[in-house]
């Protein structure tokens, strides 16, 4: 699978049809999935599929609540994760090494 086929492969056959928002940022270390329009959920990539990181925000970075995650948030991110376990190969070489 090529890059273009991996993000169509998270956009149209991972998250919800209604809620496929999904960003792209590539660091030098590390490639982040921002996912929903708010990017309320960020799952981090560093060549490592063992050290795979999900953060979750609420609109005010300054509150902390406990609040549950729907179903269907928690079927997103996995299969995020699991698509990214599949393809780190592909995904590595947009990585820099030094």
């Amino acid at each position: 699978m090529n890059f273009s086929d991996f993000v169509k492969h998270i956009k149209y056959n991972i998250l919800d049809p209604d809620f496929n928002d999904l960003d792209i940022d590539f660091c030098d270390k590390e490639i982040r999935f921002k996912l929903y329009d708010m990017e309320d959920v960020i799952i981090v990539y560093n060549g490592d599929v063992d050290d795979i990181k999900v953060y979750m925000y609420n609109d005010d970075p300054e509150v902390l609540e406990l609040n549950g995650v729907p179903m269907s948030e928690i079927k997103d991110i996995y299969g995020i994760m699991e698509a990214i376990k599949d393809n780190s190969d592909m995904l590595d070489s947009f990585l820099n090494r030094d």
